[in-house]
């Protein structure tokens, strides 16, 4: 905000080439030290980026408040109607949240058109990515449906949603959106609620929005948007990363899972936060045929230290997870830390699970899961691909405590030795170009004398690691080992 309209205005005459401009804004309430009036950036200063620079391609501003910024938010509406090449364009600001982004009355002219961004974005024919906050009424509605006619080149889409006493359903919006685009990235980000100071705008504190009296929003009923999802995916066959983060009920288990079964082969970034995550939505990831899977994230908004694990030999937490790393064998990263413990399997039957996964480089086990030192040292030794691991945070402190020092010392030695990082336990990242160049080595030899490669993990020898790592040149490795 400091910056101002002037110094945007020069670098939109000298910089005609512009091809990417991120504005990074604090709040009018901090733009300014001793609360002195802030420096004005108006929306002119867009307004001859608009005008001089027509190769801008991407567009990201953050730190727009939706009220009281109107004149800027017009303002960026000249750039996306003269800018034809933006391929890219990231607002964190909400459509339909006040009339500034649909329609008011006034003295003047009766109903008068605020619909600023809907209007202009059906000049973006070009846009390729799009990041932007919806409200759940009829305004963000809207808007998506515009961007569902008007966008038919979009392949990457996020989009957070907010709750308001209205309570349209957008994900069924959305679906015209994914009917008329070739979607490759989707992420659906749904609050709980809005701010409680503020209603249904969620505006920062001190938007002055009481005026508006804001109605208590109405809570979502329980599966209430399952079909919509599943539609929703259904028509996104080439989908390659999908983002569900949903802090109401309004999704179930059953519903979540479903959709998946439904994502196509194409899929390699997949993560479900939700509050009702299942063994369903598990076991979905593992049969849905995403073979080419390389990230994972499973969790819910609030992971509590409750509900022990089950403990029947055929639990559907055991199938679930077996089913999951059977059907994922590509997976590279895996992230449980907020995974609720009362559908995780046993420690043996995770342990077996996981230790499935080959290619496995990073993973985080769930904060509040019950792991003991023999079994986090035994997944290090079945693990020779892994290269970062965060353990339960129990298991933390009980190997940090005093009386487990000599335990402490043989696991941190264990993942150094092996040159696995881990924040929780101190353990810095190393390079690993040495002992993958080992491995070359070794699998290269076992080539020509027509044997099979030994897997160089927990059980290599300190000579190949070391062969290996003099082999790449890496003295820090080297050093190490040695």
């Amino acid at each position: 905000r400091r910056f101002g309209t002037g110094a945007l205005a020069t670098i939109a005459q000298h910089c005609p080439k512009l091809s990417e401009l991120t504005l990074r804004m604090s709040s009018p309430s901090s733009s300014s030290p001793s609360g002195s009036p802030s420096p004005l950036l108006h929306a002119a200063g867009f307004e001859s980026i608009a005008a001089r620079c027509k190769d801008l391609a991407t567009l990201d501003i953050t730190g727009l408040d939706c009220e009281r910024d109107q004149d800027l938010c017009r303002g960026i509406t000249t750039i996306l109607t003269n800018c034809n090449k933006l391929v890219k364009l990231r607002l964190d600001i909400s459509i339909g949240a006040t009339p500034a982004f649909w329609q008011w009355e006034t003295e003047e002219s009766g109903l008068y058109s605020f619909g600023y961004l809907s209007d202009a974005i059906e000049k973006c024919a070009n846009l390729r990515e799009l990041s932007i906050g919806c409200h759940a009424n009829s305004g963000g509605s809207a808007f998506i449906k515009q961007v569902g006619v008007h966008c038919r080149l979009l392949e990457k889409l996020h989009v957070t949603i907010t709750p308001t006493q209205e309570n349209k359903d957008l994900l069924e919006d959305l679906t015209l959106v994914a009917k008329n685009c070739s979607l490759s990235s989707l992420s659906i980000s749904i609050k709980k609620r809005s701010n409680p100071s503020t209603g249904p705008l969620d505006l920062p504190e001190g938007g002055g929005v009481d005026s508006l009296g804001a109605p208590p929003v109405q809570k979502a009923a329980l599966g209430s948007s399952d079909s919509a999802l599943e539609t929703l995916v259904s028509l996104c066959p080439q989908l390659k990363s999908f983002t569900l983060r949903v802090e109401d009920l309004r999704l179930s288990d059953t519903g979540v899972s479903k959709a998946i079964k439904g994502m196509g082969p194409c899929l390699s970034q997949l993560s479900v936060v939700t509050q009702t995550i299942g063994t369903e939505t598990i076991t979905a990831v593992g049969i849905a045929g995403c073979r080419q899977l390389k990230y994972l994230k499973l969790a819910t908004p609030n992971p509590k230290p409750h509900h022990n694990p089950q403990d029947a030999k055929t639990s559907p937490a055991n199938e679930a997870f077996k089913t999951l790393c059977l059907g994922c064998p590509s997976l590279t990263e895996v992230d449980l830390s907020n995974l609720p413990i009362s559908i995780l399997p046993r420690e043996s039957e995770l342990l077996t699970s996981i230790t499935k996964l080959g290619q496995l480089k990073k993973l985080s086990l769930p904060r509040h899961a019950s792991l003991s030192v023999e079994g986090l040292v035994t997944m290090l030794k079945e693990s020779p691909s892994l290269r970062h691991l965060e353990p339960p945070m129990s298991l933390v402190e009980t190997i940090k405590s005093q009386p487990y020092i000599h335990k402490q010392n043989e696991v941190v030695a264990t993942f150094e030795r092996l040159g696995i990082s881990s924040k929780a336990l101190q353990v810095g990242e190393h390079d690993s170009r040495g002992l993958d160049e080992a491995r070359k080595v070794n699998e290269q030899v076992a080539k020509n004398n027509g044997q099979q490669p030994v897997l160089l993990g927990a059980r290599d020898s300190v000579m190949a690691a070391g062969a290996g790592a003099i082999y790449s040149r890496d003295s820090q490795l080297a050093c190490a080992v040695q």
